[in-house]
This record gives structure tokens, C-alpha cells and sequence, in this order.
């Protein structure tokens, strides 16, 4: 599977459409954001190791990082936005935890397709302040999409584990151990892990591991920060410990992961 890289142009966000029985999306990754709505027909999207089927109306949110592809036997119509990371941050809530084997298919959802089609009627009509309409569009959109994943689940409804992965993603560059993020929600080792695990679907050190890569590829976007300093900057104890992690949850080394960041 590849990385593929899009071209923005003078336009915050890229949209596509495509149609046809086959491969529609081919196997690939990318380091942003995307929302595919089902427009007609159906396929079987499959995003990391697990396939989803979707059909007419059904919108699936791709985390950044993630791969993913589509194919559809009998034929489908789909539009897909792309949002680079660099529109995202600042516009929303923090998404980390979504890098987990969350379930992508957020299906029919009528506000939600609503503010896609404003997104889409914006994009397809050149006039004055179009970029400055798009994004704010897409802030709306943007903090409507955490609302679903963030403030829907079970997270919402457990203030410990709440308390606790807003207290990683404030201090991911420190050096936290479960016993600390223990006593900070006031529970027991044992306790407090075994209840993270089933809230999130992740062990407190997974889940902390998790949002130093997310925060690391952001760097590696956004910054001329060296590999050492952007190890430093996230927490991890070494350059050497960095790159075996990174390579386990992107399948790529830092390295590689920059220099295919600037491939034509």
C-alpha cells in the first residue's frame, strides 16, 4: 500500500467523485483527513485490517494515518473530502484516540450530510472568499464529527477515563506511567486499567503511545524539527526507541515517512 498525496492547490480541502464497479479506492494511506459519502449503490470499504459494508447515504470518517480502499461488485457512486492535518488542527477537539481500531462507518447521519453538501456546493463554485468559506465550514464540520465520536460513546459517560486522556493528551511529552494516571482519576492500578481498556479499546500505555506518534507525524508536517528533537518533543526516551515504534504503528520508519511526505 502506497502513500498518496493530493493536490490542494489555492483551495483549503480536495473533493472527488468517483463511480464504477471495481477498485474505486485503491489500497493507500495519507496524512489526512477524509469523509466518504455513499451517493448511490454499495461496497465494501476496508480501513486498516477490518472491511465494512456501506451503502446509499452512509458516511465513513478516515482517520489520518490510516489505510484504507474500497471496492464494490455491482457499482457505486462516492464523494470523498480531504482535509490536510493542517486545517484540522486548531478547528477541533483532539481525535487521537480514534487512532485505535475504531469503527469508521458513521452511517446515515442527515446533519451531517447537510453540512458535507454546503462543503461541496462551496468548493464547486469559484467566487470571492471562497477558501475563507470553506474553512469555516469545515470548522463546524470538523467539531460536528468529534461531537460524534467524542461525545456520543461511552467516554462521555466515565469522567475517569475522560479525566485521563485529557490528561495525556496535555502532557504526552512527559514521562507518564499508569500508576500516575491512577491516581490522578483516584483509582487503583488495576482498577483504572482494566476500565480504560474496555472504555477506549486501548491500555493506558497503548492509548499514551498512540497519541505521541499521532503528535509526532504532525511535527513531521508542520515543523524542520529534526528526528531527535520531534523524538524529544513527544515524549519518547530515544531516538533509537522512537523509530522502532513509529515503524510498529505505521508499517514506515520516521525517516521514510518524511521523505515520501515530499514525493511529487
Amino acid at each position: 500500500m502506497l502513500e498518496k498525496k493530493e493536490e490542494f492547490g489555492a483551495k483549503p480541502i480536495r473533493i472527488t467523485l468517483q463511480s464504477g464497479p471495481g477498485q474505486l479506492i485503491c489500497p493507500h494511506w495519507h496524512s489526512y483527513f477524509e469523509y466518504i459519502e455513499i451517493l448511490e449503490g454499495a461496497m465494501t470499504i476496508t480501513v486498516g485490517q477490518t472491511s465494512y459494508p456501506v451503502s446509499r447515504g452512509d458516511i465513513v470518517f478516515i482517520h489520518s494515518g490510516l489505510f484504507h480502499a474500497g471496492h464494490s461488485e455491482n457499482g457505486c457512486m462516492l464523494r470523498a473530502l480531504v482535509v490536510p492535518a493542517s486545517e484540522w488542527n486548531g478547528s477541533a477537539p483532539d481525535l487521537s484516540f480514534l487512532m485505535a481500531d475504531y469503527n469508521p462507518v458513521i452511517g446515515k447521519n442527515a446533519e451531517l450530510s447537510q453540512l458535507l453538501t454546503l462543503v461541496y456546493k462551496e468548493y464547486s463554485v469559484e467566487h470571492a472568499y471562497q477558501s475563507a468559506a470553506i474553512r469555516a465550514l469545515l470548522s463546524l464540520l470538523n467539531i460536528y464529527i468529534c461531537r460524534i465520536f467524542a461525545l456520543t460513546g461511552e467516554l462521555k459517560h466515565n469522567a475517569a477515563v475522560k479525566k485521563a486522556a485529557e490528561f495525556i493528551l496535555k502532557n504526552f511529552s512527559s514521562d507518564i506511567t499508569v500508576e500516575e494516571l491512577a491516581d490522578h482519576v483516584n483509582l487503583s492500578k488495576f482498577h483504572f486499567s482494566r476500565l480504560f481498556k474496555e472504555i477506549t479499546g486501548l491500555s493506558p500505555i497503548v492509548y499514551l503511545t498512540r497519541v505521541r506518534i499521532s503528535r509526532a507525524i504532525v511535527l513531521m508536517e508542520q515543523t524542520d524539527l529534526t528526528m531527535t528533537e520531534i523524538s524529544s518533543a513527544c515524549g519518547f526516551s530515544s531516538p533509537n526507541y522512537f523509530n522502532r515504534v513509529f515503524k510498529a504503528f505505521t508499517g514506515s520508519t520516521p525517516h521514510k515517512y518524511k521523505k515520501l511526505m515530499y514525493q511529487p
